[in-house]
C-alpha cells in the first residue's frame, strides 16, 4: 500500500492523525468511497425543495470525506491539502488554529457522519456497523443489595492508566474492568432505596466491534490534573477479547506533557504518517519501541479478523476527479523539471561565458612571461 502524507494546515495534527486511523480501517473506507453521489444529491435537493434547513444534512463533509480517501488512496502527490474537508467541519475545527484532543475530534467526527447518513436514509448502520461495541455496567447497591445492569453503546473503550512503570495492555483492561466503590459526591442514586447509597459497580465488555478503537486515559484529572501519565504500555499485535481475536492496525501516538500541548502522528503496521513525512520501517512494535518517554500511544486502531480490502473506485464522478488531478499534478511536475533543467543550463552557460571573458584565468602575458596567480 502507498501512503501519502496529509499537510498540516496549522495546528490539525490531531485532524490528520485520525483520519490517516480512519483510512486504514479498510471495510470502513472502502464503504465511504462507495457513497452514491447521485442519492446523495437527489435526497440534498429534496430538504431544499421541502425548506427543511433546520434538519438540512451536511453533504459536504460525507463528500469531501470520500474524496480524501480518494486521494490518500490513488493520489500520485506525496501529500493531500486537507483544506476542503476542513471546512465543512463544525466550526471549532474549522474556524481556528487551536490544537485539540485527537480522541474528542474522532467521536464527534463519526458523531457527525452517522448523523448525516441517517438523515438521509443512507448507509444508516455505517458507524454502527464498523465501531460500535458495546459494555455492560452491573452496580449493586450496598443499602439493599440490590443490582442492576445497563447497556452502553461506545465508539472507544476509555481506560485509565495507573501511575506506575510499565503494564500489559490485556492487564490494563482487567484492572479497568475491576469492581470499583462509589462513594461520597459520587454516590448512586438507588431507585429501590430512594435515595443516594454507596454502591459497587464494574462493567463488561458484551460486543467488540469490526474496528475496536481503545483510548488510553493518560490525563486523570482526579489524580493527575494537566500532567500526563507516561506508565508504558506493552501493547501487543493481537489481543483476545470474549474469545475474539483481535490484531492492531494503528496507533495514534501523543507527544508532550500535557493535554492542551504537543503533537500527533499516526504509526500503520508498517509505516509513521506525520502530517507530510511519511517513514517505513520493519513492523510497528519497533516503532513503539522507539517512542521517546513523552512520545507515547493514545489511541488504538484494533480489527476483527475480517479480509483485508484494497481500496477501489466504483464511482465514474470520482475516477475522473483523481484521474483529472493526477495528469494536472504530472503536468505541473514535468513543467518544474523542465524549469530547473533549464536554470541548470543557463548557469552552466553563465559559468562558461564568465570564464571566457576573464582575462585573470590566463594571466597577462607581457616581457615577464605570464604573471603567476595568487590563491587565497
Amino acid at each position: 500500500m502507498h501512503f501519502r502524507g496529509l499537510q498540516n494546515l496549522g495546528n490539525t495534527c490531531y485532524m490528520n492523525s485520525f483520519i490517516q486511523a480512519l483510512h486504514l480501517c479498510s471495510d470502513f473506507r472502502q464503504q465511504v468511497l462507495d457513497f452514491e453521489i447521485n442519492r446523495i444529491a437527489q435526497q440534498l435537493q429534496d430538504y431544499t425543495q421541502n425548506k427543511q434547513l433546520g434538519n438540512k444534512p451536511n453533504v459536504g463533509l460525507l463528500l469531501q470525506l470520500q474524496q480524501l480517501f480518494a486521494f490518500l488512496s490513488f493520489s500520485a502527490r506525496e501529500s493531500i491539502n486537507p483544506i476542503r474537508f476542513r471546512m465543512t467541519l463544525p466550526d471549532q475545527f474549522k474556524n481556528n488554529y487551536n490544537q485539540h484532543d485527537a480522541n474528542e475530534f474522532g467521536k464527534i467526527l463519526l458523531d457527525e457522519i452517522e448523523t448525516n447518513l441517517k438523515k438521509l436514509k443512507i448507509y444508516e448502520n455505517l458507524i454502527k456497523d464498523s465501531f460500535q461495541g458495546q459494555i455492560e455496567w452491573t452496580i449493586e447497591c450496598l443499602n439493599c443489595n440490590q443490582i442492576f445492569k445497563t447497556q452502553e453503546d461506545i465508539l472507544d473503550l476509555s481506560l485509565s492508566i495507573p501511575n506506575t512503570n510499565s503494564i500489559k495492555l490485556e492487564e490494563l483492561i482487567e484492572e479497568n474492568c475491576k469492581p470499583e466503590i462509589m462513594d461520597g459526591d459520587n454516590q448512586y442514586q438507588c431507585d429501590n432505596c430512594n435515595s443516594k447509597t454507596n454502591a459497587k459497580r464494574h462493567f463488561t465488555i458484551k460486543k467488540t466491534a469490526q474496528n475496536f478503537i481503545i483510548t488510553l486515559n493518560r490525563f486523570d484529572f482526579k489524580y493527575s490534573g494537566n500532567t500526563k501519565i507516561l506508565t508504558k504500555v506493552d501493547i501487543p499485535n493481537k489481543i483476545q477479547i470474549n474469545q475474539q481475536s483481535l490484531f492492531l492496525q494503528a496507533v495514534i501516538v501523543h507527544s508532550g506533557a500535557q493535554i492542551n500541548y504537543g503533537h500527533y502522528f499516526t504509526l500503520s503496521r508498517y509505516t509513521l504518517l506525520n502530517d507530510e513525512q511519511i517513514c517505513r520501517y520493519p513492523c510497528i512494535q519497533t516503532a513503539l519501541q522507539n517512542l521517546y518517554v513523552q512520545q507515547t500511544p493514545y489511541i488504538l486502531f484494533y480489527k476483527t479478523d475480517y479480509p483485508y480490502q484494497v481500496a477501489k473506485i466504483k464511482q465514474n464522478f470520482l475516477k475522473n476527479i483523481i484521474d483529472q488531478d493526477n495528469q494536472n499534478y504530472m503536468n505541473l511536475k514535468q513543467q518544474n523539471q523542465q524549469q530547473q533543467q533549464q536554470m541548470i543550463v543557463q548557469n552552466q552557460q553563465t559559468f562558461n561565458q564568465k570564464n571566457d571573458d576573464d582575462d585573470d584565468d590566463y594571466g597577462q602575458q607581457g616581457n615577464q612571461g605570464v604573471q603567476n596567480r595568487i590563491i587565497f
